[in-house]
């Protein structure tokens, strides 16, 4: 997978305020809870949890104990974004992963996590990473934005994912491939909406998006 060149940056300010935005923006997944720095999600017999594990240490990775599995990605920058993710059944650990990210720093909200048919989708910095449930093994990561993913919504129909970046929209298949890109004016840092047809956002300066969902145009 080629990674992109993260050097030149938005300002914080930007960022921030998407970060803002999102907890305001994005209703509640279906029978989720959320915390600051924290979510959970449920399919079937399993819960999913993710929550922030904030690093310290930005030129190296830091072992953080409990974790089965571990990704880094963006290894040519600084380290940003780490977010653990466990899978439990009736409150017991059945698969765990570490998943630790360069580019723009991202949180965790409700939005960070989705689950389709039988995988977990995470988002961290610039990146959706695809875990298998139960065991939370890596199927595949996808850069998805220039500057970090803000969040992860599914398509009407549950065949395809939408990633709210910084700077680009995608559309994404459930196996990673991107389908198309869409970028805007300033940095995407309003919210957000899939209906049937389309994607609606806004930038920064609160202009409004329309892109059609199949095309991207």
């Amino acid at each position: 997978m080629n990674e992109r060149d993260h050097q030149d940056r938005l300002p914080k300010q930007s960022l921030q305020h998407g970060l803002e935005e999102l907890g305001s923006s994005f209703p509640p997944l279906s029978r989720g809870h959320v915390v600051h720095g924290f979510t959970t999600t449920f399919t079937g017999q399993f819960r999913i949890d993710v929550q922030d594990e904030p690093v310290r240490h930005f030129e190296h990775v830091e072992a953080v104990p409990g974790y089965e599995h571990q990704l880094t990605m963006g290894g040519r920058g600084l380290l940003t974004s780490r977010h653990g993710v466990r899978c439990l059944k009736q409150d017991v650990v059945v698969g765990s992963a570490l998943l630790v990210s360069g580019g723009g720093p991202s949180a965790v909200h409700v939005r960070s996590v989705a689950v389709v048919d039988g995988t977990c989708f995470v988002a961290v910095g610039p990146y959706i990473v695809a875990l298998a449930i139960p065991d939370l093994s890596v199927v595949w990561c996808r850069e998805v934005d220039s500057a970090t993913c803000f969040g992860i919504h599914v398509t009407a129909d549950r065949g395809s994912l939408i990633s709210h970046g910084e700077l680009e929209v995608s559309r994404l298949t459930l196996s990673g491939d991107i389908l198309w890109q869409a970028g805007g004016a300033d940095v995407f840092s309003g919210g957000l909406v899939v209906s049937v047809t389309s994607v609606e956002v806004r930038d920064f300066n609160e202009r409004r998006y329309v892109f059609d969902l199949e095309t991207g145009t």
